[in-house]
C-alpha cells in the first residue's frame, strides 16, 4: 500500500513545533513535537479511516527533521 503524508507547520516556539498532517491538505490532523526530547504526540487525528497509519509516518518524518534540528514549513512522507 502506498502512502503520501503532507506536513504543514502550524506554529513554533522555543519548546515545541505543531504540524498539520494528512493524506491531503483538505483532511488534516495535528501533531506536536517536543523540541527538547523529540517526543511526538497526536493532538488531533486526521479525519480519515487510516489516521493512525498517517500519524505513524508523519511522526517518523518529523523525528528525522528533529534529529537535524530542522523544522521546515512544509514536508512530506512518501512510500
Amino acid at each position: 500500500m502506498a502512502f503520501y503524508v503532507v506536513l504543514l507547520k502550524d506554529s513554533e516556539d522555543d519548546k515545541k513545533v505543531v504540524y498539520y498532517f494528512g493524506s491531503s491538505e483538505e483532511k488534516l490532523g495535528r501533531l506536536e513535537l517536543n523540541k527538547l526530547s523529540g517526543e511526538v504526540k497526536e493532538i488531533e487525528p486526521a479525519p480519515t479511516n487510516n489516521s493512525s497509519a498517517l500519524f505513524v509516518r508523519a511522526s517518523a518524518k518529523i523525528y528525522q527533521h528533529w534529529q537535524h534540528r530542522n523544522f521546515p514549513e512544509k514536508s512530506c512522507w512518501a512510500s
